[in-house]
């Protein structure tokens, strides 16, 4: 894995929607790290280094409004990308409100989602290229 490797890390508990998410940034040339839950989550984020965290809302446990609290308590910048399976607007304003970059709604689209992640990339590191399918599918 080399230091200009676009690094994404997901934490979703659902291994259906984990491994799509997973097969997706791994095809554009992203490098990829999956956890299962929250606490995994945080455990990664210091290891992994990630331009962008993708992160459920609700998982058992530690859900995704912890991952994202305990992130930013601890001055993490990393863009995080929400996922709701959940209808209430309301969910989504206190994700934005506690710091996340935005909130996807599922199902979603996976064009949808490679766009707001390299949205969410470049906001943070602009000067980091992304992989030639990455920058393609997402027309950046």
């Amino acid at each position: 894995m080399g230091s200009q490797d676009v690094r994404v890390l997901i934490a979703e508990d659902d291994e259906d929607i984990r491994v799509l998410i997973e097969r997706t940034f791994s095809y554009v040339g992203a490098q990829v790290t999956t956890v299962g839950n929250g606490a995994d989550a945080l455990a990664a984020l210091a290891t992994v280094d990630p331009h962008c965290l993708i992160l459920d809302l609700r998982m058992p446990d530690v859900d995704g409004m912890e991952v994202l609290g305990s992130m930013r308590s601890a001055g993490s910048t990393v863009p995080a990308v929400m996922l709701t399976a959940s209808v209430e607007s309301e969910i989504e304003v206190d994700a934005l409100e506690a710091g996340a970059f935005a909130v996807v709604r599922k199902p979603f689209q996976t064009r949808a989602l490679l766009t707001v992640v390299a949205r969410a990339i470049r906001s943070e590191a602009p000067d980091l290229p992304l992989p030639e399918r990455f920058a393609t599918a997402t027309q950046l």
